[in-house]
């Protein structure tokens, strides 16, 4: 996208996201909401916190994997079908009606899917469906140029259980002391696939999502958050503020293990390691333009342990 086009895109936005208190639309629908598309060990969480801290972005969240699902109807006291779900995350809105979540490639489907369960939402085409969820859907894109620290990262935080780490805390989870090649190899591969059909996503929907990648992300925060916002049409609503809240896991033992991917790699010795699927890959399904997804399909796309965060 051409920065010209960036410019007319926020200026269109800027003008139906009005400051102030937005009132409501029917059934509690907010004015904007925006997606933010990711794989794991991408800074999402950077991504979002920043946003929330501007106050104008809404309060983004992982709102619609199934695993967290529970947790969040609790403390929103919700039950009953999807579409009270939504309509309790659409109250997560900022007061200019500004709403986002962050949604991973590989349960995106099974979101698809759970929307499609409300009946009036049932048989509509993909760009309406998300319409419906998120008003004027806006895309913001994050990724990993360096595929081989991604899956690292991505192994230590399921092998040792920690998938992030406070601001101000030195503790580290005790995790595994040697590196699995074949779980680092399946994961290094499921952020170069996962990446490409997020890619392709956008490509067939004619989509031109902002796009920033997780080394730039951490090199200016505040700048990337500025940008993000600006796209959104919100450049200068609410304080610029970015107080972070997570800090890089990365350390010497991260440093080792990368240094040793990447020599079994070079020898050659990688090829003979067979991946370990312990995340799946979810390649992309073929195109999203069809209406509600056969029942065959739909049981397909159940949500994957251990690729949510």
């Amino acid at each position: 996208m051409t920065h010209l086009q960036r410019s007319e895109m926020a200026t269109r936005r800027s003008d139906s996201v009005a400051s102030g208190t937005y009132t409501c639309g029917p059934g509690g629908a907010p004015r904007l909401g925006y997606v933010i598309a990711a794989s794991p060990r991408t800074g999402s969480w950077l991504l979002c916190h920043a946003l929330e801290d501007s106050g104008a972005a809404g309060t983004p969240a992982e709102y619609f994997w199934r695993g967290d699902q529970p947790a969040w109807r609790e403390r929103w006291g919700v039950d009953g079908p999807f579409r009270r779900y939504v309509e309790a995350f659409w109250a997560t809105a900022t007061g200019n009606g500004v709403v986002g979540a962050k949604l991973m490639w590989a349960y995106f489907f099974d979101f698809v899917v759970q929307a499609r369960e409300v009946p009036e939402w049932s048989w509509l085409g993909h760009d309406q469906l998300m319409e419906s969820i998120f008003p004027d859907t806006c895309y913001l894109w994050v990724s990993r140029r360096d595929k081989v620290r991604q899956g690292v990262s991505w192994w230590r935080a399921e092998a040792g259980g920690q998938w992030a780490l406070a601001a101000g805390d030195a503790s580290l989870a005790h995790g595994p002391e040697e590196l699995d090649l074949a779980a680092v190899k399946n994961l290094v591969e499921v952020a170069r696939v996962h990446d490409e059909a997020w890619g392709k996503y956008f490509a067939e929907r004619g989509a031109q999502p902002w796009h920033i990648y997780y080394e730039d992300l951490v090199e200016d925060l505040a700048g990337a958050a500025a940008s993000a916002l600006g796209y959104l049409g919100l450049a200068g609503a609410g304080p610029q503020v970015v107080r972070p809240r997570l800090q890089r896991q990365a350390d010497e033992l991260t440093e080792r293990w990368v240094a040793e991917y990447q020599a079994a790699q070079d020898s050659g010795r990688l090829d003979e390691v067979e991946p370990r699927a312990r995340v799946p890959v979810v390649e992309y399904p073929g195109s999203v333009r069809a209406r509600a997804p056969a029942p065959a399909q739909r049981a397909s796309h159940q949500p994957l342990p251990n690729a949510a965060t």
